[in-house]
């Protein structure tokens, strides 16, 4: 019971992740804003590192990142990041950084690797209720102990 009331009230649990202990807490909903803003920034960086907007007028290339910027992404596009390298360390940045405010994405980038990726996946989703199926499920985060990851 006291465990269920401690993830209700979104205090997060500790993990052991490249041999240190962290505590995260569950996902916002500004959390999940950003991440999506993350998603965003990404197809503007796409657009521009692949050449693709090279052929344009100046004037059609400001139309076509604004409506990049401006356009919500998908549920799959979202759903599809977040099982990324990229993704899963943003997303452990954003939980990391309640209890570790000065921590950055770069080092918080350190910690997910191939080698844990799944794991560190799995603990974003047991402690945020969310899911590849439906990213902004976050109903609240699962009770327990997330473990310990690579």
């Amino acid at each position: 019971m006291a465990d269920s009331i401690a993830n209700a009230a979104g205090t997060g649990v500790t993990v052991t992740i490249r041999g240190e202990d962290y505590k995260i807490r569950p996902l916002t909903v500004r959390d999940l804003a950003e991440f999506e803003s993350y998603v965003r920034s990404k197809r503007i960086k796409a657009l521009i590192g692949d050449g693709a907007a090279e052929g344009l007028l100046p004037e059609e290339r400001t139309r076509l990142v604004r409506d990049l910027a401006s356009t919500p992404p998908s549920t799959e596009e979202v759903s599809a990041e977040m099982s990324t390298l990229g993704g899963v360390a943003f997303l452990l940045w954003r939980m990391l950084r309640k209890d570790r405010p000065g921590l950055t994405l770069v080092e918080a980038s350190e910690l997910v690797g191939m080698d844990n990726l799944q794991e560190v996946s799995a603990v974003i989703e047991a402690v945020s209720g969310t899911d590849e199926g439906n990213p902004t499920a976050g109903a609240g985060p699962a009770s327990g102990s997330a473990g310990t990851t690579s």
